[in-house]
């Protein structure tokens, strides 16, 4: 039920520009139930048109991004964002090392098939407990350095 919604918003979530979005869908696995995974057609860079699937987790609205550490310096990511960094690992790696579950998406190499992303709070709730506007900065620096650090580090 927490994915009806996604279909219509589909595209945005996307990096590229698909030319057909073939299915939003919660699919089970060895590990659970993803949220959403979405199955798109898109140009490739050699203007194939290809389909690729990215998986997502969502959580509640009213879900934190981060809160304090001891220090009160320094923000880390509250267990609900921990809890759906986890499952979408464990959902992507899933997906693209599962025959059966490539066959299923009708997508059999494994590097068409992404990690989406999370889906978590609003904006009001970036850091628990925030008091004032440079508690929000520090979070969202938190934030950037995971970003910088975990999320898009290149690896040689």
């Amino acid at each position: 039920m927490r994915g009806i919604y996604i279909a219509s918003a589909a595209a945005l979530l996307l990096s590229g520009t698909p030319s057909d979005i073939k299915a939003v869908r919660q699919d089970r696995n060895y590990f659970g139930s993803s949220d959403v995974t979405i199955v798109v057609s898109m140009l490739n860079a050699t203007m194939q048109t290809l389909d690729y699937a990215s998986i997502w987790e969502l959580k509640a609205p009213q879900c934190y991004l981060m809160e304090f550490d001891e220090s009160s310096t320094r923000c880390r990511p509250t267990i609900d964002l921990i809890k759906a960094e986890n499952q979408l690992l464990h959902y992507g790696h899933e997906s693209q090392n599962n025959d059966a579950h490539r066959v299923r998406l009708n997508i059999m190499d494994r590097d068409r098939i992404k990690l989406g992303g999370i889906v978590i709070g609003t904006k009001d709730k970036i850091l628990r407990g925030a008091r004032n506007s440079g508690d929000i900065e520090r979070a969202t620096n938190s934030l950037n350095i995971r970003a910088k650090y975990f999320l898009s580090a290149k690896r040689n």
